[in-house]
């Protein structure tokens, strides 16, 4: 005879089994779309020779993919709250596995950019739903562990990606770094076919409401672009102004718009919640920050310190596996305590690595460089899985996929504008210092002329502000009860 409690342990590690093959099948899905980040990044210089492009062109095969997938999330998010998260989701890794084998199989730089807009389709599809699954698949108290097993994938693939792209550059043909990833592509759609829960909407049917995603569409789009052009032209540049000028009038013109609508595809009612907008704020600052640290960090170990591109990689990948002890632990301490704690602890260990960054010069050590690249992955693992929760957990059934799309809008925003902001003013810095300085050249890569001192003051200076940043987040967080229970 079995007892009463024998069947609900029994009950208890099934949901238990169902729960961990939801997490390793949405961490699949997100691991293939990091390792195909990495992996493109370190071919750049290889796809530039190959089909004789400048530098300048071959970096928008990168922004072509991030343009596409920022300006694609909300309309996703509300797409999944429509017609089901899953079918989106797979459709979404979908896409991007056979997209990945067009770019591997294109004849042209033209073609190429095609198909990885094409790329970014999938990648908005995937990105906006994977929290979503997460938060609506997983029982409260396993949720922020769940969000952590997707900061562990992310930071394993982009190493991974980075690695196996090296080695498939060297021995073989560029094209090879987009096929690697269709089996994998493969595999993630198997995993998320099976193991995903179907979707239940039958009962609430919406509207989608086709003009306000294109305006959504259209003011996304200007706005990345101005960004990119502030970042190449400057923050002071008339294509930067006159960008957000005519982006902000379609903007109002969008809000306008979405205010009429029974079922807007942007729900502007979400931003008047207190408890969604502190974190979601906290998530654009924070990854701002993390970002735009990141993007300067190799400056510095090759123009102060001297250090090879190789030595310098290996000396930023070696940190980056503290993410794996950092998330877990997060999520453990989110789903007992709640978010706070680890939300103040990645506001601190961020502000130590800033502090760290801020008093750097020629005669630093490894050790300290280690320390403060350290501190910086360990903020980055403890934020993650306690926020996205927050964030998540005030989303209800009919719109969680749009609150999804929100956070990992908001989070793609923060990548960047943390390398427009955190290199205008790097840059902005090193030309106010050298404006009389003799043999120096006016325009161009200012960075590789001037003297020690002035860059150290830039680096100084850029890392100063993440610092008040920082600061201002955490707090935002002492402050405010948001982040409790």
């Amino acid at each position: 005879m079995v007892s009463g409690y024998g069947i609900k342990s029994k009950i208890d590690n099934i949901s238990i089994n169902k729960t961990v093959l939801i997490v390793l099948s949405v961490s699949m899905a997100v691991f293939v779309w990091s390792f195909s980040a990495g992996i493109v990044n370190i071919a750049l210089p290889t796809i530039s020779q190959y089909m004789d492009i400048s530098t300048y062109l071959v970096s928008w095969v990168v922004i072509v993919h991030l343009l596409i997938l920022t300006s694609f999330m909300l309309i996703f998010g509300r797409l999944g709250d429509i017609i089901g998260l899953k079918k989106v989701f797979l459709t979404g890794i979908f896409l991007f596995t056979v997209s990945s084998y067009l770019c591997g199989i294109s004849l042209d730089f033209i073609q190429l950019l095609l198909f990885r807009g094409l790329q970014g389709l999938g990648s908005a599809m995937l990105l906006s739903i994977s929290p979503a699954l997460i938060s609506k698949h997983l029982n409260a108290n396993f949720q922020a562990k769940g969000f952590a097993a997707l900061s562990a994938s992310t930071a394993i693939a982009l190493a991974a990606g980075y690695g196996v792209g090296g080695l498939t550059i060297q021995y073989f043909d560029w094209n090879w770094i987009f096929l690697i990833v269709v089996p994998l592509g493969i595999i993630a759609f198997v995993l998320n076919f099976f193991f995903i829960p179907p979707d239940k909407y039958e009962e609430k049917k919406l509207d989608f409401d086709l003009v306000g995603a294109f305006l959504i569409l259209i003011v996304m789009v200007i706005l990345i672009l101005s960004i990119y052009a502030a970042k190449d032209l400057g923050l002071t540049s008339k294509w930067f102004i006159g960008g957000l000028c005519f982006d902000f009038i379609l903007f109002s013109g969008l809000i306008h718009w979405e205010n009429k609508q029974k079922y807007p595809i942007f729900d502007l009612d979400l931003l008047k919640d207190i408890k969604l907008l502190l974190p979601l704020l906290a998530t654009f600052l924070i990854t701002l920050v993390l970002m735009g640290t990141i993007f300067l960090v190799p400056f510095y170990l090759d123009l102060i310190m001297g250090y090879s591109t190789a030595f310098s990689g290996m000396l930023i990948l070696i940190p980056t596996l503290l993410v794996l002890f950092a998330g877990p632990l997060s999520g453990v301490i989110t789903d007992k305590f709640g978010s706070k704690i680890p939300t103040v602890i990645s506001c601190i260990l961020l502000m130590i690595s800033l502090g760290f960054f801020i008093l750097i010069d020629q005669n630093v050590g490894i050790i300290f460089i280690l320390l403060a690249l350290s501190a910086r992955f360990l903020s980055e693992g403890f934020f993650a899985p306690a926020n996205n929760k927050q964030i998540m957990k005030n989303g209800y059934k009919g719109n969680i996929g749009s609150i999804s799309s929100l956070m990992n809008t908001s989070k793609y925003m923060g990548v960047i504008l943390g390398v427009v902001v955190f290199s205008a003013i790097f840059e902005s810095t090193i030309i106010q210092q050298t404006n009389n300085l003799a043999d120096m050249p006016v325009t161009g890569a200012l960075h590789l002329a001037a003297p020690i001192s002035v860059l150290l003051n830039g680096f100084q200076n850029t890392f100063l502000f993440g610092l008040i940043i920082s600061l201002s987040v955490l707090f935002m967080v002492l402050i405010s009860r948001q982040w409790e229970g």
